[in-house]
């Protein structure tokens, strides 16, 4: 789509702040204004629709793409959603470990590790673990406890539950990252360890790297480090 508009900027509404083209509010998909209680988090908007050139790139605005997301989905289906964050504690990436190579294995043992000892403190808890694909079921006290810290969380930092849990398979570095514990490069690091160790055996440096796991990896990041950015903001409110 061609760049329609010369200015961007934001104006309050009640107790909202809406990102405003040419003096005129934004709408989603769903025809719902975009808005968001924190000024910060719709300066972030802002900023990203005024840096757009004469074509709007849409991958180029994740914060955007997340607050939209928020207020076209997330906030009506927010229990579907928690139902499906839930289920990732048996499925989750770090609680499935290869059982070779020997390098790999300990490699998912140092670096996963970390995480999974921080959660097992964290909760009081300790996490069952698996080799190849038997699955696990985690205690059900555990559950317990996780589902009501995430039915706990406001909106906002439930939204960068999902996304992050979604984007890295693992709710265990969701939950670390709303803890401002784990960044972009730890999420990528876990979630990416076998196909990094991959790359090394044959020597991607050397002979180049997939462009698509590159691109993929891009994509993440980008909108990992849009996650970071409205985190920071939450303080204000």
């Amino acid at each position: 789509m061609k760049r329609f508009y010369k200015l961007a900027s934001v104006d309050q509404s009640g107790d909202a702040y809406m990102v405003m083209l040419d003096g005129k509010s934004i709408k989603t998909k769903s025809k719902k204004v975009l808005q968001h209680k924190s000024r910060d988090i719709a300066m972030l908007m802002m900023k990203e629709w005024a840096e757009q050139g004469d074509v709007i790139k849409p991958d180029t605005m994740p914060v955007t793409q997340i607050i939209t997301t928020l207020i076209d989905h997330v906030e009506i289906n927010r229990e579907e959603i928690t139902g499906n964050i839930l289920k990732y504690l048996d499925t989750d990436l770090l609680c499935y470990h290869a059982d070779e190579p020997e390098d790999l294995v300990k490699r998912q043992n140092d670096i996963w590790g970390r995480w999974i000892s921080g959660f097992e403190k964290k909760y009081g808890i300790s996490l069952k673990t698996t080799r190849g694909l038997s699955a696990v079921k985690q205690d059900q006290d555990l559950h317990r406890k996780v589902e009501s810290d995430i039915r706990n969380l406001d909106l906002d930092r439930f939204n960068i539950v999902q996304i992050v849990t979604s984007l890295s398979g693992s709710l265990i570095l969701a939950l670390a990252f709303l803890d401002e514990v784990a960044n972009a490069e730890d999420i990528l690091e876990c979630a990416y360890l076998e196909e990094h160790f991959k790359e090394e055996l044959y020597d991607a440096q050397r002979y180049g790297r997939d462009p698509l796991l590159e691109k993929q990896q891009a994509s993440k990041r980008n909108d990992l480090e849009a996650c970071a950015e409205i985190l920071s903001c939450f303080f204000i409110f």
